[in-house]
């Protein structure tokens, strides 16, 4: 059951040659698991207590809907440890002549790779996936205090705004946004 969620090439051979050994850039495979990708994540966001058997399950989701789901990992390869993952989704829209968005989502680098410019490969990575299936934009959901990052390091420009509601009360007292008061 080890392979890739998708093909390798879906990344610019460019960007995946901007990762220099002992790390490689490639799509997220079952065996990450065991190299710690959840935590990687969890230096991003809760996780939970995800069994083999949960994360296998949810690979074979997401490789039966390999057409929209992208993962990628940084692994250092001779210590067999992920050191950084991205998301990205491949949205379908009626507008733009049925055109395609891609989001991307959980960007995140261990505290001890941060610096060596990996986060902007995730998001090059991730952003040539998008562009080679075609999507007409690529849009990135992060946090307030990285935007900056995102804009000088990888050519992404602030607009609008992202909002979100927690269908869990306890999520959103944790959340830490913004309260805005409209005006009507």
């Amino acid at each position: 059951m080890d392979s890739t969620l998708f093909p390798i090439d879906f990344i610019s051979a460019t960007v995946r040659n901007s990762v220099r050994a002992p790390f490689v850039m490639r799509p997220i495979c079952p065996s990450d698991y065991d190299k710690g990708v959840l935590n990687v994540l969890g230096n991003l966001t809760t996780v939970g207590n995800i069994t083999r058997d949960q994360f296998y399950s949810r690979f074979s989701y997401f490789k039966k809907h390999a057409h929209e789901y992208f993962i990628i990992v940084i692994e250092n390869v001779p210590v067999g440890k992920i050191v950084a993952c991205g998301t990205m989704l491949l949205e379908r829209k009626f507008i733009h002549n049925c055109g395609m968005v891609g989001h991307l989502e959980d960007v995140v680098t261990l505290p001890e790779v941060r610096g060596m410019l990996f986060g902007k490969a995730i998001i090059d990575g991730l952003t040539s996936i998008s562009s080679h299936l075609g999507a007409y934009k690529t849009i990135l959901d992060c946090n307030a205090k990285n935007v900056t990052f995102y804009a000088a390091k990888c050519n992404y420009v602030l607009k609008e705004y992202q909002m979100v509601i927690y269908h869990n009360k306890d999520d959103n007292a944790k959340s830490g946004g913004d309260k805005i008061s409209p005006k009507l």
